[in-house]
């Protein structure tokens, strides 16, 4: 009888522990799957988030400098999230289509397009890897730290962006017609125009930058400063097509989502065409 009893005893002992053992690993499940559940919702919440500083651009039309900064959020965000070892997300592919309409950012004709092509995207393949991909899109971004070093090269140390945005603004005072033609006749009023004009660009630049660009007897520009004019007119002649670009506006047509993480991967922005020419405000 007393066997009995202590086999009882241990069959419910050993039930009991089975049972402590079921609650336990209930217990374990459920807590896994309620912080299991917590993670995918703040990894939902952090991915609406994110979207929701792209997705709100779709469809709308926007500005060349707000396109920008949206440039420089995906240079950043590709760099950090991408790019990197260890991130897990896909990186943000864009294209910019210009639609064959570099021309309307050109002063004139005879300038060079700050443009490689008439498409600005960092989708096509590229020599080298990881932020390299991202180089038409940083060439874009980074035009004004690329255009103070230029000047740095031609002897111009003291160029700045407020300094740029004044030789754009004066572009038709720096960028003279006829400028190498002598003027035989001084007499004349289109001769006394041109003189004129010749001398207000001297004074302009030399308030602006500081420099000298020195005139002969006959008003041509002296040999010795013939370099750092056409310097200055390069360095115009590319910020004027920044300064178009941040004026002209654009659509975004196409919003792309990864199918593992429904992060925002693709955009595509098209510029906006009036009356056969780019839209500028």
């Amino acid at each position: 009888m007393e066997n009995v009893t202590k086999a009882l005893l241990i069959s419910a002992g050993v039930l009991i522990a089975v049972m402590l053992l079921a609650i336990v690993l209930l217990a374990y499940n459920q807590l896994s799957d309620y912080y299991q559940g917590q993670s995918d919702l703040t990894e939902v919440e952090q991915t609406t988030k994110f979207n929701s500083r792209f997705e709100n651009y779709y469809e709308k039309e926007i500005r060349g400098n707000e396109l920008i900064s949206v440039m420089n959020r995906i240079i950043d965000y590709n760099e950090r999230e991408s790019y990197l070892a260890g991130t897990k997300y896909p990186r943000i592919e864009v294209n910019i289509f210009l639609d064959g309409k570099t021309g309307d950012l050109k002063y004139n004709s005879s300038d060079e397009s700050i443009f490689d092509s008439d498409t600005i995207t960092n989708i096509t393949s590229s020599s080298g890897g990881s932020r390299q991909l991202d180089n038409q899109l940083i060439a874009v971004t980074n035009i004004t730290n690329e255009l103070i070093s230029d000047a740095n090269s031609s002897g111009i140390s003291n160029l700045t962006e407020g300094k740029l945005q004044q030789l754009s603004a004066n572009i038709s005072n720096i960028i003279l017609e006829h400028d190498d033609e002598t003027l035989y006749d001084e007499g004349d009023r289109a001769g006394r125009d041109a003189i004129g004009k010749r001398q207000k660009r001297t004074n302009l630049l030399k308030e602006i930058l500081g420099v000298n660009i020195e005139l002969d007897d006959k008003y041509l520009v002296k040999n010795s400063s013939k370099s750092q004019l056409e310097a200055i007119q390069e360095i115009t002649y590319k910020y004027y097509q920044y300064t178009q670009f941040k004026r002209a506006h654009f659509v975004c047509e196409t919003i792309g989502h990864d199918e593992e993480t429904g992060r925002v991967n693709k955009m595509e922005f098209r510029v906006v065409i009036k009356n056969g020419n780019i839209k500028f405000s």
